[in-house]
């Protein structure tokens, strides 16, 4: 009697019986007269042990299907025959499995840098032929963000073109023509399409490679066939729609993450709050401390940055990597001291006697925002660390109105390093041209190429 009853104690499923249990059995303890009620009553208390028994195993059943069921994909159709894609817990269970992947393995046995900090981040992407540099390059920071507060996330960057090309076939076939089609952008346009757009996970919509010229030239063209026709809206985006299609993939309606279902904007809207990040740049052509609307070729969309002084950026991006916290860089790599091969971005003081990387360049990264003028300007405009402020200021000045510095690419900046021979801080920059260099598709700025060749950050 004593052994069932510490088992009814300890057993949570019959929680609720146990007490009545323990409680008929000392009152017949106590009542040995009445034998034949204490045999009735044996029995049926038996009978309600074993059926709560049967009852937890059914349950413990059905929660081990269901947990191999949800860590599983598979593929329905909603109402309106559009595929959609559910994914379960597997999502957490690999990016939870890639942080236990060291990034900076092949930093670490180079043996030149010593590593001061850095965050966990999502394995390096490559973004292929497109220009989606500024897409990349801001999901990482997103991701990295999450990832260092305990939240994992992988996010598709070609879900991001897919509603990007969208929009533009929309622009396209209502000015006639007159608006811009091209997948080039800045940090903040990335914001502002998860903002209106949404957010896809990554292993809803991965990113397979695709000629993306190909694709905007031939979009161009039906959008324009369709203007010409005057076939209405509508009947221009289901005929983009099915070209999209053809070559993307359809694309999922709804996330489905840890057992919640959530539209493409709800996600958005959880992994990146309005206002969440805030973007800056420093050129003193605009006054500092005011937001500005800074003239490049690809901020075709006028979005603003807050002006501030490049010792003032540069504190901000270190104490944001001390806090945990990745930040989007978006600057200038068609120097001579930008070589992906060797993972390194240096001024020209620091890159004496190397030779020029254009021819690779080129190949890296085709599609991508690319200087129209051979820039050289770190040879003659690399910056002493004693040189003081406002003269710094004035040289990136020059620099910017003379096209030598020039808006090429974006990276996400994750961690600091520091050169063990000549004590110089670097950081750690994530890129998006595949994994094919020195330190397995990252790398290491140094604290002058920043200050001299930084366009914008957005942390």
């Amino acid at each position: 009697m004593g052994g069932i009853a510490h088992f009814l104690c300890h057993f949570r499923p019959l929680s609720t019986s146990k007490l009545v249990g323990t409680m008929f059995f000392i009152i017949l303890q106590r009542n040995k007269n009445t034998k034949k009620m204490r045999n009735r009553l044996l029995a049926r208390h038996t009978f309600s042990i074993i059926s709560g028994l049967i009852c937890a195993f059914a349950l413990m059943v059905m929660t081990a299907c269901g947990n191999e069921k949800s860590g599983k994909e598979w593929e329905t159709k909603d109402e309106t025959g559009v595929l959609t894609q559910k994914k379960g817990m597997n999502q957490t269970r690999e990016i939870d499995s890639m942080r236990r992947v060291d990034p900076l393995a092949k930093i670490r046995e180079d043996g030149r840098f010593e590593i001061i900090c850095a965050n966990p981040i999502t394995p390096v992407k490559s973004q292929g032929s497109t220009s989606l540099c500024w897409v990349y390059a801001m999901l990482a920071t997103i991701e990295s963000n999450h990832i260092a507060m305990g939240d994992s996330v992988q996010l598709s960057a070609k879900y991001i073109m897919r509603k990007r090309l969208e929009q533009l076939c929309d622009r396209y076939y209502l000015t006639k023509g007159a608006s811009r089609f091209t997948d080039r952008g800045t940090l903040p346009s990335l914001l502002e399409l998860l903002n209106d757009e949404g957010a896809m996970a990554y292993n809803a919509y991965g990113d397979e490679d695709f000629n993306a010229k190909t694709l905007i030239s031939k979009l161009k063209m039906m959008v324009k066939g369709s203007a010409t026709q005057r076939k209405g809206l509508q009947e221009m985006r289901e005929t983009t729609a099915k070209e999209l299609d053809g070559i993307l993939g359809p694309a999922p309606r709804f996330v489905f993450m840890l057992g919640a279902e959530y539209t493409a904007k709800e996600f958005a809207h959880s992994i990146c709050r309005p206002n969440e990040y805030k973007a800056y740049t420093s050129f003193s052509h605009h006054p500092f401390g005011e937001m500005v609307a800074l003239e490049l070729p690809d901020n075709w969309e006028n979005h603003r940055f807050m002006n501030i002084p490049i010792d003032s950026m540069e504190q901000k991006v270190i104490s944001a990597l001390q806090n945990h916290r990745s930040v989007a860089w978006e600057g200038d790599t068609s120097e001579r001291g930008f070589s992906f091969s060797k993972g390194l971005a240096v001024t020209g003081k620091e890159n004496k006697g190397e030779k020029s990387e254009k021819a690779e360049q080129k190949t890296e990264t085709a599609g991508t925002p690319s200087s129209t003028i051979e820039n050289d300007s770190l040879v003659t405009l690399s910056i002493d660390k004693k040189e003081d402020s406002e003269n710094l200021q004035t040289t990136r000045q020059r620099a910017f109105e003379e096209s030598l510095t020039t808006d090429d690419h974006c990276m996400e900046i994750f961690g600091m390093a520091r050169d063990k021979k000549t004590n110089q801080l670097f950081f750690i920059c994530k890129n998006s041209w595949g994994t094919g260099n020195r330190y397995g598709g990252l790398m290491l700025m140094s604290i002058d190429y920043f200050r001299m060749k930084t366009i914008a950050v957005v942390l």
